[in-house]
């Protein structure tokens, strides 16, 4: 018989970042369970869904003939959350049952042999490693990851773009209409890696890197990238493929720009949104000399006008855009300006930002209105 004795708190901070990983509609019922297992001292536990790999290790109090178990994950958690806080949980584990106890409480689960786990096939390649701050990877992802696509037969729009060369790393994501790239300078130099995370990935990712200095690790492998950080391991297949060269798109010879508050920008367009049309979701631009008038409409003839004064003194413009996409951009930044450039009329509205801390480029198309 196998017995875990484990602090609550250290049991649930494990299995926590798993759930949404093996809670996933799976086609395969042994992949809603975790992997159990110790080793000097420390609690191993690791969730899959044959696309996203987590292993998270948290400290245990006392362990007795280490093995390796599979357990309901969601059942797992429920019961952990439940018991009081700072309480003890002994765990023990025979002939296919786990016996959780804590006080006078006791619950009953069935488990599977470890052996039956289906983990993720590790790459066969050695890797390269670079070193990050959980704060900038996640800062960098959390810029962009809002602008890649979903389910776009062009695979490679369906994930995000993180590069790696010299001092530089940058993360890209477009769906084709949109593109939103940011980059930032180190103090190291790395030799050139690069790979396209699925979009859930990135998602996942965010949820659990935290906003600190702490050092992260990614290893780029020719199929997966891992992530290390904390007491956590993440590892994410990527997309395969090349990715489209961004810096085309990026305009060069925008010549009518203002800068604006970022939340005067975002409040006019979400006062605005209320009277879109569900279904274009189109927003007009009308740029005079001092004035930036928001306009939207319905299918009922109704509109919504809002006024922003800006320091516009070129060429009127009369432009369309998706109304979401300068909303996703405008929720996704945290500076207090932003500035809007526009070349003719027909042509993208490049977004940047003032200040030069953050190098950032935001590209959205033009829609008829």
């Amino acid at each position: 018989m196998t017995t875990i004795v484990i602090v609550r708190e250290n049991l649930l901070t494990s299995l926590q970042p798993l759930l949404s990983i093996v809670e996933r509609r799976q086609t395969m019922a042994i992949l809603n369970n975790v992997l159990i297992d110790t080793f000097e001292n420390r609690l191993q536990v690791q969730g899959t869904d044959l696309e996203i790999q987590v292993k998270t290790h948290s400290p245990v109090e006392q362990v007795s003939e280490p093995s390796a178990i599979l357990v309901s994950a969601r059942k797992l958690h429920d019961i952990v959350r439940s018991l009081p806080e700072n309480s003890l949980l002994t765990l023990d584990q025979s002939a296919g049952k786990m016996v959780i106890r804590s006080g006078k409480s006791r619950f009953n689960l069935l488990t599977l042999e470890g052996v039956d786990f289906p983990g993720m096939a590790r790459a066969p390649d050695e890797g390269k490693s670079v070193t990050l701050t959980q704060k900038l990877l996640r800062s960098l992802l959390e810029r962009v990851q809002y602008a890649v696509a979903q389910q776009d037969v062009r695979f490679y729009l369906n994930g995000t773009y993180l590069a790696i060369e010299g001092n530089q790393v940058t993360a890209v994501a477009t769906d084709g209409h949109r593109m939103a790239y940011t980059t930032h300078q180190m103090d190291q130099n790395f030799d050139k890696v690069e790979a396209i995370l699925p979009r859930r990935s990135v998602s996942e990712l965010i949820k659990l890197l935290q906003p600190n200095d702490d050092p992260v690790e990614l290893i780029f492998h020719s199929t997966q990238v891992e992530f290390r950080f904390s007491q956590t391991e993440f590892l994410t297949k990527v997309i395969e493929g090349k990715y489209p060269d961004y810096q085309r798109v990026i305009p060069t010879t925008h010549h009518r720009h203002f800068t604006i508050s970022r939340l005067s920008l975002l409040q006019g367009l979400q006062r605005a949104s209320i009277l879109s049309n569900d279904k274009v979701r189109g927003v007009r631009f009308l740029l005079t000399q001092g004035n930036l008038a928001i306009i939207c409409s319905n299918s009922e003839q109704e509109e919504a006008h809002e006024e922003l004064e800006v320091e516009y003194t070129q060429d009127p413009l009369d432009i369309g855009f998706n109304i979401n996409y300068l909303l996703e951009v405008l929720q996704h930044l945290s500076v207090d300006q932003v500035t809007c450039s526009f070349g003719e009329t027909g042509s993208s509205m490049l977004i940047t930002l003032p200040s030069a801390e953050l190098q950032f480029k935001y590209v959205v198309m033009p829609m008829r209105i």
